[in-house]
């Protein structure tokens, strides 16, 4: 029965004497707080079906019965309209909201757009909230990513409400916003006549900036990123680094590789590989095929570029705050 009772024994209470009570299972309770699980950390609708999963929730209460991965999809559905009934109330409160989008590419090179809204309550508290998770399938046009928010926009009946809307820098995404623009006005429901209405990334335009200024030293961070690469490779090479490190009595930290895409990364990597600059030289004489040892002077210049990019990474994560307001910070802090 899905709301069957059953008596339960509490012996933490009392000094260890049993408190007998009733316990009730709710199954439907139990499958949406399970829903709101596998969202919120993503897990596969296939989890459910896992053998070991469905052992654990057998031991936790037997009349817990094995349910498929299309009854999960439909209950993770459920869930979603069910907060979306909850969260349109509230925007419909808002006077105007502010929009940011990011647009990604999957590693099965599934491209996806993300649309989240930012807006302050009737208390002054800045709530941040995403509307939209959705395939975007090539061509990336703008008429394309213009036509998909302005649908997510009227789902969600703030389409006379946008105040702004905040993205990377992309010819497309250009496009997307002239064209969207042109729709609002003709309303006249932008602010200032639209002269706000599109804000490109600060984080990207920094992430920009600093790609090109990474470009002029493409030799150091080359050798730095080689160099590593051959110690990860091999567990052996990795396990006589580590004793290097030990012998020396150096920081316990670890090696990092970066993503060359993403310069905190880079910026993360060539902080560890200086710290390891006597370990680098050590090594490599010890072991011949290790030809990644950085000279005096590249152990400077990576201290310098350290230096400047420690800067940046301190912006970046300033600016890309989300629970504070960041458009009064984001000029002082490039410039």
């Amino acid at each position: 029965m899905k709301k069957q009772k059953v008596s339960s024994v509490d012996g933490s209470q009392f000094g260890g004497v049993g408190n007998i009570s009733n316990f009730q299972f709710d199954e439907s309770k139990v499958r949406e707080l399970l829903a709101h699980m596998m969202l919120y950390h993503e897990y596969s609708f296939r989890m459910e079906e896992h053998m070991l999963f469905n052992k654990f929730m057998k031991a936790c209460t037997p009349h817990w019965k094995k349910i498929s991965r299309a009854t999960a999809k439909c209950r993770c559905f459920a869930t979603y309209e069910f907060e979306k009934k909850k969260l349109k109330p509230l925007l419909n409160q808002v006077p105007k909201v502010n929009i940011t989008i990011d647009k990604w590419t999957s590693y099965q090179k599934v491209s996806y757009m993300v649309v989240t809204c930012h807006f302050i309550d009737s208390g002054w508290q800045l709530n941040k909230c995403v509307l939209n998770f959705r395939n975007i399938p090539p061509p990336h046009s703008g008429l394309l990513i213009a036509d998909a928010l302005h649908k997510c926009f009227r789902n969600w009946g703030i389409e006379s409400k946008i105040c702004s809307i905040t993205e990377d820098n992309a010819k497309a995404n250009d496009v997307a916003m002239r064209h969207l623009r042109d729709v609002f006005n003709m309303r006249k429901s932008l602010v200032v006549g639209g002269k706000f209405f599109h804000v490109h990334c600060c984080a990207h335009i920094t992430n920009l900036m600093v790609q090109d200024g990474l470009g002029n030293i493409g030799d150091i961070v080359d050798c730095v990123r080689d160099g590593i690469k051959f110690l990860v490779a091999s567990e052996g090479r990795l396990k006589q680094f580590t004793e290097t490190t030990k012998n020396l009595q150096l920081s316990s930290k670890k090696l990092f590789l970066d993503v060359p895409t993403r310069w905190n990364s880079t910026y993360l990597m060539l902080l560890a590989a200086y710290e390891f600059k006597g370990v680098f030289s050590m090594y490599g004489y010890n072991d011949h095929q290790f030809i990644w040892v950085p000279s005096h002077e590249d152990c400077d210049k990576v201290k310098s570029v350290c230096e400047l990019l420690g800067v940046f990474n301190r912006v970046t994560k300033i600016v890309s705050g989300n629970d504070y307001p960041t458009s009064n910070l984001f000029l002082p802090k490039i410039w």
